[in-house]
């Protein structure tokens, strides 16, 4: 990859999500990484996403529709694959797979994982302008990507021209940070806690996913989630004290109903989206 072309600020969110993987991986196996072997980490400190059960409980549905979704044995573009949990599940079902991302020590992660589980997966580092334009796919994914992307127009572009003709292009993005700024001024103006958790990049596009997504592709299916769900479970975990597993999870359930609801009666716009877009 021609690192040059990067500039520092997205090396620096690399080397956030690095960090992140390499320590998490020390207490185990996190749903990131491979989401069927999915441990939970008993880190030091409590974490939120140390829970794969949370995980299911906030994307477990949208992960499956997104599994669910692509024709057989499509060649797969997972762009920012990290860990590779996604690329790992799409080579699971048969699809041939092309994962990228930037940060090294990720990919090597991916590729570990990916060797241990005896799948074949085309894991690459590199960004989307260092892919040639001889190559095209099928269905292009982006899970939790494009919304980091400051540059998010410029990179929609180099997606469209990498998918076919009668390519997918489906994402699974953060679209809204309305209510993890009331988290965020809740930790540091309550709780007094710093937000040192966030990368650099944390919803540097999210206001201007959807727009952005539908000037450049038909937009063929879209539904939005987690309007109030995720933030509820990152409240919870600011808590002074700790609940029971089984009383978190099955409030956050009911949290989830009471969204679902609430977004299916459009009370509320999701803060996630999931569109599956053509040329």
């Amino acid at each position: 990859m021609n690192s040059k072309k990067l500039d520092e600020d997205v090396l620096k969110e690399a080397r956030f999500w690095e960090d992140f993987d390499i320590e998490a991986m020390k207490y185990g196996m996190p749903y990131w990484v491979d989401y069927q072997n999915a441990q939970y980490l008993n880190t030091p400190k409590r974490f939120l996403w140390s829970d794969p059960e949370i995980d299911k409980i906030l994307y477990g549905d949208v992960k499956r529709r997104l599994l669910n979704s692509l024709p057989a044995e499509s060649k797969v573009l997972d762009i920012g694959c990290g860990g590779g949990w996604l690329s790992l599940e799409l080579a699971r079902r048969g699809h041939h797979v092309v994962g990228i991302d930037i940060a090294e020590k990720r990919i090597e992660i991916a590729i570990d994982t990916a060797k241990k589980n005896n799948q074949e997966i085309d894991y690459r580092v590199c960004s989307l302008e260092d892919l040639g334009p001889d190559e095209c796919f099928d269905v292009i994914v982006s899970f939790g990507t494009i919304h980091h992307f400051p540059n998010i127009e410029e990179e929609l572009e180099r997606v469209k021209a990498l998918l076919k003709d009668d390519g997918l292009f489906i994402i699974v993005e953060n679209c809204s940070n309305l209510f993890r700024n009331f988290a965020d001024w809740f930790r540091k103006a309550i709780l007094k806690r710093d937000n040192s958790s966030r990368s650099p990049f944390e919803d540097a596009a999210s206001h201007k996913v959807v727009s952005e997504v539908r000037e450049r592709f038909n937009v063929n299916k879209e539904s939005f989630s987690l309007a109030f769900t995720k933030i509820s479970a990152e409240v919870i975990d600011l808590l002074p004290f700790d609940l029971p597993r089984g009383v978190h999870y099955s409030l956050l359930r009911l949290i989830k109903i009471i969204d679902n609801g609430c977004t299916a009666l459009k009370l509320f716009r999701g803060e996630t989206v999931f569109m599956w877009c053509s040329k």
